[in-house]
């Protein structure tokens, strides 16, 4: 296997606009690489993309196994006609399954209704990737089915019609164009997200023509030919090694035996475009509104003061990422895959928003949230350690390890620059075609559309109220305390001139569970050594209150920095902040439909630890407002007592 160039594809990869890659799975060559050749090729790629989906193709319940081993997300099962619902059920027992319909000349299974019905009702399948070759009636019939399992992901393999295969309900691409022509597939899903179908039709006129022109004959239906690997983006066919063409089917060849496929991820947009009006362009806000007009939607945008100002909750100059979450999974899957989004929006704005400095975990005592976060980090497919308190005492020795038993390293974890981020989000939303306005909303009232600080109105189809701390203001008898503001202070300390020790290159971002939480930030692009205290502060005015720190919270942190930063004890204030948290009682998200209004959303409950979360709660939020689904319970409003 060439190791050179399967090394070099997999870092071109990177750098492209992928929500993840399938390994072992084009055309049924996974099952032909031995053990050791699969680890490697899954290795490689999730090295490449740490924090991307990686989905891997299987044909035994012994190859999820080693799929789930090597840190795949979830297992593409190839066809199989003897008992097909068992198999699945057995694979699910490892990893989410996508069920695969492949036409039988490429060694299929021609799955009928009640079978493909079957298979997608197991709660472990959570989609069908379908590849017919060029049958398009078969395509239509899984497609019509799909609307019994309105729940599950229809994912394209068909390069032959792929632009049609979006039409009729395709929310997700996985095909061997995007190997070779990651762009041209990443325009047509981004110009059907977002309704620019003229350019849509255009880039759909037979991609599979666009792709054999660029890269060669395509070879004949049902024959999976083997080539000698050359180097990324270029490979001779068998017999005839002088032709520096890659045909289409078998582009992998260059990646050391046929390695991966980009999964490119989309929305469908509904039958008429709907006009939704987000209101606050905070993390929750902006984001929503950001996928709410890549889902096809008219999207107005509007806040009081602007993104990231500083009054609102997402405002300052940094936030912390992390996946830790004691034993609430749903946060730390959730982080996992905001971390991919931030990832890929970096390459698509080619803005650095996230510092991946890592995330330390001190661990006195009472070590029960750690312990409980462990299991869940690797289920999740974190990388992190586990280190000794003597192995972190040596590795950062300007900490004061005396107490600490032991600790977690979130190696991808690290932090956000919040401010930054908030602006970058609504340059992408008005690039995509959405709309802002900087107005202030009046409580609204059923039946009639919102009332603007200027005078005028705003009248959307559906609302969505992403406002932060003022939630509750807004609506009093739905909301009222169960978001309830408080105040937070933030404090930045001079470091000693010239003194390494402090930066964000030799100290990652910790957190301290010793007495109460504390935690903080390096470096924070030279602004300070931010220090913070994650206890809730007293009750809060978002609106007029004044962000003045106090001497008690200044000696507080004073007294922190001087115990577990010794050669810090001194250092002076450069810089200090009041913010707010906005929490809720159980500090769970809120996200659900007004009970009294089923076009208007309320997302909120950020509990100082939402800003993260943002580009995966706002993909979340969009198929909800647009699939007409039902959140999680663990977000709807129905949890709290009456």
């Amino acid at each position: 296997m060439a190791e050179d160039a399967l090394q070099a594809y997999t870092s071109w990869m990177a750098a492209h606009q992928v929500a993840g890659v399938a390994v072992w799975a084009h055309t049924g060559r996974g099952p032909h690489l031995s053990a050791d050749q699969r680890r490697r090729v899954l290795a490689a790629w999730r090295a490449a993309l740490p924090m991307s989906t990686i989905v891997a193709g299987v044909t035994s319940v012994a190859m999820a196994a080693e799929a789930k081993a090597g840190g795949a997300d979830a297992i593409l099962a190839f066809p199989q006609a003897d008992d097909p619902v068992r198999y699945h059920e057995a694979l699910g027992r490892e990893l989410p399954v996508i069920a695969f319909y492949l036409y039988e000349a490429a060694g299929g299974v021609a799955y009928d209704n009640p079978t493909l019905h079957a298979l997608l009702a197991l709660p472990a399948v959570i989609g069908i990737k379908v590849a017919t070759l060029d049958s398009v009636v078969t395509f239509q019939r899984i497609a019509g089915l799909m609307r019994d399992h309105p729940d599950k992901l229809l994912i394209t393999g068909e390069d032959r019609f792929l632009g049609y295969s979006l039409t009729i309900g395709a929310r997700a691409a996985l095909i061997g164009m995007g190997a070779a022509l990651t762009d041209l597939q990443s325009a047509l899903l981004e110009s059907f997200r977002g309704g620019d179908f003229a350019k849509f039709v255009r880039l759909s006129g037979d991609p599979g023509r666009r792709v054999r022109r660029s890269l060669g004959a395509d070879p004949a239906a049902g024959r999976a030919r083997r080539r000698a690997p050359r180097r990324p983006g270029s490979a001779g066919r068998a017999r005839q090694p002088a032709v520096k063409r890659v045909p289409r089917r078998s582009f992998l060849e260059a990646c050391a035996a046929g390695a991966a496929l980009p999964l490119f991820k989309g929305l469908v947009p509904m039958k008429q475009k709907p006009h939704v009006v987000v209101v606050g362009a905070g993390a929750f806000g902006g984001w929503t509104a950001l996928y709410l007009r890549r889902g096809g939607a008219r999207v107005t945008l509007v806040d009081a003061w602007g993104p990231g100002n500083a009054r609102a909750s997402s405002g300052g100059e940094t936030r912390v990422i992390r996946a830790t979450y004691g034993p609430r999974a749903v946060y730390t899957h959730m982080a996992v895959r905001a971390l991919a989004l931030w990832r890929e929006h970096e390459r698509r704005w080619k803005q650095r928003l996230l510092h991946p400095i890592g995330v330390l975990w001190l661990v006195e005592d009472d070590d029960s949230y750690e312990k409980a976060a462990l299991p869940l980090l690797k289920e999740a497919g974190c990388r992190f350690e586990e280190l000794s308190g003597a192995e972190t005492a040596k590795r950062y020795p300007q900490i004061n390890c005396a107490r600490v038993r032991w600790a977690i390293f979130e190696r991808d974890g690290g932090y956000l620059t919040a401010r930054r981020a908030c602006a970058a989000v609504l340059e992408g939303l008005l690039a995509a075609g959405g709309m802002y306005r900087q107005v202030a909303v009046q409580p609204p009232s059923p039946g009639e559309a919102l009332r603007c600080s200027d005078g005028s109105t705003l009248a959307g189809d559906v609302y969505v109220f992403a406002c932060g701390p003022w939630l509750g203001k807004l609506f009093p008898e739905v909301i009222g305390d169960r978001v309830r503001a408080t105040r937070q202070e933030v404090f930045f300390f001079g470091t000693p001139p010239g003194d390494a020790r402090f930066t964000e290159e030799a100290l990652p971002v910790w957190a301290d569970h010793a007495n109460h939480f504390m935690y903080g930030i390096p470096g924070n692009e030279w602004r300070g050594f931010k220090v913070a205290d994650d206890a809730r502060g007293p009750a809060f005015d978002p609106t007029a209150g004044e962000r003045v720190p106090s001497p008690e919270a200044l000696r507080s942190a004073r007294d922190y920095l001087a115990f577990r930063f010794p050669a810090l004890k001194d250092a002076p204030l450069v810089e200090a902040r009041v913010c707010q948290y906005e929490n809720s009682p159980d500090e769970h998200f809120i996200i659900d439909r007004h009970p009294a209004a089923a076009n208007a959303w309320l997302v909120g409950g950020g509990s100082g630890h939402g800003f993260k979360h943002g580009p995966a709660l706002g993909e979340l939020v969009a198929r909800l407002v647009l699939g007409d689904a039902t959140p999680d319970p663990q977000f709807r409003l129905s949890r709290f007592p009456q």
